[in-house]
């Protein structure tokens, strides 16, 4: 893969890939890079959409890790915090976290700060949304999803969000999602608090929300406490390298910037 430059200096690159089109064939081919560990993993899954999610996302993983640790892949390992979260044995000054979900990858690197990312599909609204809403969202967040032209998509860029934060921090769902709050402006802006947290807590912390494409929505959660950070887009092929991703900007904090003009619009 052709790797896009990765500044040290508050500069995130988000991946994202699409698996639909490999068949099990090509995927042995990225299970062939998997730790012992992450096979075996990959040999339970019951279904193979959803084992083929895990390699690839893994595999590419491997792969992006190892370019800008600067060591081999097999090399790359991982330790985690008692909530599960990853993070590299040898080089903890590279972050990143990791995504997948119905066809749909998304990893995010960055050195010196902490990053969440998720990856959802927005294009076939689940049954009951609004019940889950009205569980885990504020009663501004779904005000918001139901004033919404397309209430669902709305509903998975709160949620996108959310799960952002809670990786990046760490915590997972150890943390309850209603801590997290978001609000939405007209000029794509949002505001964020987290209501376990002292009010200067959320000027540390730096979002954006994305269409890639017609059904993905990706977010991402970036430690800010170092100053603004500037994020890029990058399509990764799972089997044509990687190119420049141009994206639709659904909301992002004032203080997020784009390495690119041409990487959102």
């Amino acid at each position: 893969m052709d790797f896009p430059e990765l500044s040290r200096e508050r500069h995130v690159l988000i991946f994202v890939a699409r698996t639909h089109a490999i068949d099990a064939r090509e995927l042995a081919r990225f299970a062939a890079a998997l730790s012992e560990e992450e096979a075996a993993r990959a040999e339970k899954f019951l279904f193979f959409p959803n084992k083929r999610d895990y390699v690839i996302a893994h595999s590419l993983l491997r792969e992006i890790l190892a370019h800008y640790a600067g060591v081999p892949a097999s090399d790359v390992s991982f330790v985690r915090n008692r909530f599960g979260k990853p993070a590299l044995a040898r080089d903890a000054r590279l972050q990143f976290n990791l995504s997948h979900c119905d066809g749909g990858v998304a990893i995010a690197v960055g050195f010196d700060m902490r990053i969440g990312v998720d990856i959802e599909d927005a294009s076939i609204a689940r049954a009951r949304y609004a019940d889950i809403a009205a569980q885990y969202f504020s009663d501004i967040e779904q005000a918001a999803i139901h004033a919404a032209a397309d209430g669902f998509a709305r509903f998975i860029e709160t949620w996108t969000l959310k799960e952002a934060y809670l990786k990046a921090i760490g915590l997972g769902l150890a943390k309850p999602l209603a801590d997290c709050r978001f609000v939405w402006r007209d000029d794509r802006i949002v505001r964020f608090r987290d209501v376990a947290q002292a009010d200067a807590h959320a000027h540390a912390w730096a979002f954006g929300a994305f269409a890639v494409d017609a059904r993905y929505r990706v977010a991402v959660a970036v430690d800010a406490s170092g100053g603004a950070c500037s994020i890029e887009l990058v399509r990764a092929g799972a089997t044509d390298g990687a190119r420049p991703l141009q994206a639709s900007v659904v909301c992002r904090s004032p203080d997020l910037r784009f390495a690119h003009d041409a990487c959102c619009v």
